[in-house]
């Protein structure tokens, strides 16, 4: 239950910030269930909250929607 508390704080956090980050709500949506599983797995392994894990990814990729974020894809 806090780990989801958190999780939703930080992607509401990023969605509402009048920072410079400019996040669409459907982008964040499917970048966060395409990538939930793996932020887990990788969170499991290296004991770090998965909720830490995707709202860092999804502050350096602009939810997947930054060109450095396409280009080698």
């Amino acid at each position: 239950m806090y780990k989801r508390l958190i999780f939703f704080s930080l992607i509401f956090g990023l969605l509402y910030s009048g920072g410079s980050q400019n996040l669409n709500e459907a982008a964040v949506k499917q970048y966060v269930a395409t990538y939930h599983s793996i932020a887990q797995s990788c969170g499991t392994e290296y004991h770090i909250p998965a909720s830490i894990l995707l709202a860092q990814a999804l502050i350096y990729t602009k939810a997947g929607t930054n060109h450095l974020a396409k280009l080698p894809n």
